[in-house]
């Protein structure tokens, strides 16, 4: 499958660039840690494997991958807890599977079901309590990865109904966020949709508030703390989507 252009998505913020380094401590040193961060860095790790043991189905083929890939982009939980860690299901819908896409991936073009070969996640269409996790893509974040296609999910479900949550974001607003998409150090370059399409838009932006450190919200991360200290109502419209969307979760 062609990966050429695949160098070119690695996300260069500095956040990303310090959950890279983090990985190789996580790979080969992590028991050098000293006891006060390795020992709650494990907690959280099985915190993370006990959720990851219920969403995932059990004897599948690609299971085991799956576990692994978040197990292996779980770097970010060596310097503390994240959104997502101390609640993951407040971004993640507790009745949605995570499944390997590795099957459809290997699946003709010309099958509605396949899925793309570089696309790191995708809910399904034809099951939206379905979603896919592609193993060998690893440049997000477990936390982050986790939120956004939990977005994802209700965003599908949302569609077509009466329920208020789809943001208001306006055009000026938009523009900024597609400047956020160009600049290589954004955590938001090249994310397909980001400041156009406000399905993708809102899972990018649950999807970064979810790997911050505990606590930490989008008007904390530099990226986008300018931007919404420009447009303040926007967060505010951010805030109410989001919270829309967790209250789906609550009702089934």
């Amino acid at each position: 499958m062609p990966y050429e252009n695949y160098e070119r998505f690695i996300p260069q913020n500095p956040d990303a660039v310090r959950a890279r380094q983090l990985q190789e401590v996580d790979m080969y040193d992590v028991g050098g840690l000293i006891p006060s961060i390795s020992e709650p860095y494990q907690q959280r790790l099985m915190e993370l494997s006990k959720f990851l043991d219920r969403q995932i189905p059990r004897n599948i083929e690609g299971s085991f991958d799956v576990r692994k890939r978040f197990l292996d982009t779980s770097e970010n939980l060596i310097e503390g807890p994240t959104n997502f860690s101390q609640n993951p299901y407040g971004w993640f819908d507790p009745q949605s599977t995570l499944e390997s896409s590795t099957p459809r991936q290997n699946l003709p073009k010309s099958d509605i079901r396949h899925i793309n070969p570089l696309a790191e996640g995708n809910v399904s269409g034809d099951n939206p309590y379905q979603t896919f996790i592609s193993p060998r893509n690893q440049l997000t974040s477990s936390s982050s990865l986790l939120a956004h296609e939990g977005g994802i999910h209700s965003s599908q479900l949302g569609k077509g109904s009466r329920l208020p949550w789809s943001p208001l974001f306006t055009s000026e607003f938009n523009d900024e966020l597609l400047k956020l998409r160009l600049n290589r150090k954004s955590p938001y370059y090249k994310k397909y949709g980001f400041g156009e399409d406000f399905y993708e838009t809102m899972a990018f932006l649950a999807g970064r508030e979810a790997e911050l450190p505990a606590g930490k919200t989008l008007k904390d991360d530099p990226s986008t703390a300018p931007v919404f200290a420009k447009f303040p109502g926007m967060y505010d419209e951010y805030v109410r989507s989001r919270d829309k969307i967790r209250s789906v979760y609550k009702k089934r």
